[in-house]
């Protein structure tokens, strides 16, 4: 439901309401960024997925300049292992765009903690990136859902049980077509991501090692 005040600042702060489930280091860093109180739909959201045990899936709905982004980017960070090196966090956008606006949030965000954040989007370097993801795996990965699902094809990101944490943002603009027609619930890049390439028993029978972009 889209309300009038979803973007509204709530009377509580992030470290007050959320102080046991966020990590000190983060709440620290969204009060360096002037971030101290959560807006309406943040709150919503975080209320949802940090303090309500029983629930594994969240749709959110809510107006542009809302602070949706930071409603998924916190619990998304906090999930995150930093010792780890695999890609335990994917967030999936519709367009390059977008996708360059949530990255550089995210890695504003996870300095402090070192994690590294990869932005897989149109116009990039698939087999630089693919590189990297094996000699040194980001733990999280943005991207849209082509881009997505080429990676995974070349091997670029493997290990598919360390990942912890899905958000597809503007899933409606996600799941057009290429031609920007009906929306699809199967045969876009989106159904393949969700429903094969991320499928931990997922062979495409290839070497991919040695495929070429």
């Amino acid at each position: 439901e889209l309300v009038d005040y979803d973007g509204e600042l709530q009377d509580d702060t992030f470290r007050h309401r959320y102080g046991e489930t966020l990590p000190t280091w983060l709440i620290d860093k969204c009060e360096d960024c002037g971030w101290k109180h959560p807006t309406h739909i943040q709150q919503r959201v975080l209320d949802t997925v940090l303090l309500d045990a029983n629930v594994t899936d969240v749709v959110v709905q809510a107006q542009t300049g809302s602070g949706k982004t930071l409603s998924y980017l916190l619990p998304c960070l906090a999930s995150i292992d930093a010792s780890r090196s695999a890609v335990q966090a994917l967030i999936v956008v519709p367009t390059r765009e977008l996708g360059l606006q949530v990255s550089r949030v995210a890695k504003r965000l996870a300095k402090p903690q070192n994690i590294m954040v990869m932005s897989v989007l149109q116009g990039s370097q698939n087999r630089r990136q693919r590189a990297w993801a094996w000699a040194d795996p980001p733990q999280l990965v943005i991207g849209t859902p082509d881009e997505l699902c080429k990676i995974i094809q070349l091997g670029g990101i493997k290990r598919y049980n360390s990942i912890r944490f899905i958000v597809v943002d503007e899933v409606d603009a996600c799941l057009l077509n290429d031609y920007g027609n009906a929306l699809q619930s199967s045969g876009t890049p989106l159904h393949e991501l969700l429903s094969k390439l991320l499928s931990p028993t997922y062979d495409d029978g290839k070497d991919r090692a040695d495929d070429e972009t």
